[in-house]
Parts: structure tokens; C-alpha cells; sequence
């Protein structure tokens, strides 16, 4: 990982991504931008770890008071940091960004449906989960030590979520006694798998997983939402993983449900792996 893009409104939610940012690029020794989409005013870079004074003439008022402690974390964290601004379609910017900057993950800030500007960019932050086609973090309050130790991998365990799972195990890099929790609920559906040819793939995912401590959960409840969420309250890991990635359009569509309503139920960090 080399590059990290973080998203920002200024609000209190954004702030606890941009924290988290910093903290995840100086952990990986990564480049860290912070976007922020406005209303007027073209794409411009503002570098925050340099000598030169920050110039906030163009930006909002309200940015001030964050730019400021962005440049004590960088100081801090001793992080290259860099502030962008643009204006627009903020899917279309973010896409653009990812490209240009060659971004490995996106880090934003969501929470349930509480306040107006909660609920905006809530909607914002499932708006870059389902287009954008890129790793995304999402985090929904300040991470505790931000070690990543306990890992769950919620999935159907089919054969196209294995590159997603190798991903997403050679983007964190976890530290090496780092244990590994694979996932399956069964809802008792009429269109679940048999347990058994379940279990059998969760064995080769195992495998996936070495050299990691591995421990697999066969996991019952009325909804995939459902088990998720119970199962992440049992035992309150530092990271869920999904998979986003589907080309298939009705299972991407399906996929996608189970995933952004894990994102908005989840009381915990969730990495959401997608790519071109």
C-alpha cells in the first residue's frame, strides 16, 4: 500500500476517518491525500508538511480549525499529507483522484441516521462503496489503538471472493499473531448452500490464510445483517471485510444490499473490497 485518499465535509464523522488516516499511513509508510468536495473553484493542492503557511483564502471558513490539526498530525505522525479540493460531481472527482494518485484505499466516516448532515454523508459514503471500484474503510467512531488483531471475514465463501480475500489480507498486511475469523451465516434459506459444500470451502480459505491463526464460524440467524451484526457484538473484532466485487448485475446487486447493510449496522471499522 502507498498511497491513501480520505474523504472530508469537515464534520465530526469525517474527522474520525481523517484521524484514522493518518495513524493507517504512517503504520504502512504511505502518502495521504484528504479531499474535500465544494461547491466553486477548481481541483487544487494544498500541501500540509511543508514550512510555506497554509493559504485558506479559497476554502470554506469552517475548514480552518481542521487543516490546522491536519498539520499537527502530519507533524505528529511525520506523514506526508496533502490536501485536495475540487468541485462537482464528487464520485466522478473521486474516481479521478483514485486514478491520478494511483490510491490503494479510501477511508471515510459514516454513522447511522441521526442528524441531517449524518445522514448526508452517510448516503455519501454508500455512494463510494457501490460506484467506486477501490478498497474503502469505513469508520464510524475513534479507533481504539488502531492495531488490526482480530479479523472478520464475513462471505459466501464462493470461488470469486478468493481474490477479493487475498486482497484484502495483502493490503493490511496483519500483524503476524493477527487471528482470522471467516464467517459463513446460514438464514436457512431456500437458496443457502448445503452446509457441507459451505464448510468445505471455507476449508480452502483457510488455507488462504496462512500463516495466520485461523478460526472458521458456521454461524445461524434470521439474516445475513442480522448474524453479522450478532456475531460482530460476541466478539468485537478491530475489522470486518466484505467483498463489493461482483460482475455478475443481480448478485452484485444482492452482494451489495448485504454489504452497505453491514456498513450502516456494524458498530465497527469495515473494509469493503472492490477493484477494476
Amino acid at each position: 500500500m502507498k498511497n491513501i485518499l480520505t474523504l472530508t465535509d469537515y464534520s465530526t464523522i469525517a474527522e474520525n476517518a481523517v484521524e484514522a488516516s493518518f495513524v493507517f499511513s504512517k503504520n504502512y509508510n504511505t502518502q495521504l491525500y484528504i479531499y474535500h468536495n465544494t461547491n466553486d473553484g477548481e481541483v487544487t493542492e494544498y500541501n500540509l508538511t511543508n514550512s510555506i503557511p497554509l493559504s485558506v483564502n479559497s476554502l470554506e471558513d469552517k475548514s480552518e480549525a481542521p487543516i490546522t490539526n491536519w498539520k499537527s498530525l502530519a507533524d505528529k505522525h511525520k506523514v506526508d499529507a496533502t490536501l485536495l479540493q475540487g468541485t462537482g460531481d464528487l464520485l466522478k472527482n473521486v474516481a479521478a483522484i483514485i486514478v491520478k494518485y494511483n490510491i490503494d484505499l479510501v477511508i471515510m466516516g459514516s454513522t447511522g441516521a441521526g442528524g441531517k448532515q449524518e445522514y448526508i454523508w452517510g448516503t455519501n459514503t454508500e455512494k463510494v462503496i457501490n460506484e467506486i471500484d477501490c478498497p474503502v474503510l469505513v469508520v464510524k467512531r475513534p479507533m481504539n489503538d488502531y492495531r488490526i488483531d482480530e479479523i472478520v471475514f464475513a462471505s459466501s465463501f464462493d470461488s470469486n471472493e478468493r481474490e477479493s480475500f487475498k486482497m484484502a489480507m495483502n493490503l493490511l498486511a496483519p500483524p503476524k499473531d493477527a487471528t482470522i475469523h471467516l464467517l459463513s451465516v446460514d438464514t436457512l434459506s431456500y437458496f443457502t448452500q448445503p452446509t457441507i459444500v459451505i464448510k468445505q470451502a471455507m476449508k480452502e480459505f483457510e488455507s488462504l490464510a496462512a500463516p495466520y491463526k485461523v478460526k472458521s464460524h458456521f454461524y445461524k440467524d434470521y439474516s445475513i445483517d442480522a448474524g453479522i451484526r450478532h456475531f460482530l457484538e460476541d466478539i468485537k473484532p478491530d475489522l470486518l471485510i466484505m467483498s463489493n466485487r461482483n460482475t455478475n448485475p443481480i448478485k452484485k446487486f444482492i452482494k451489495g444490499s448485504n454489504t452497505i447493510r453491514a456498513v450502516h449496522h456494524a458498530d465497527f471499522p469495515v473494509l469493503t473490497i472492490d477493484y477494476k
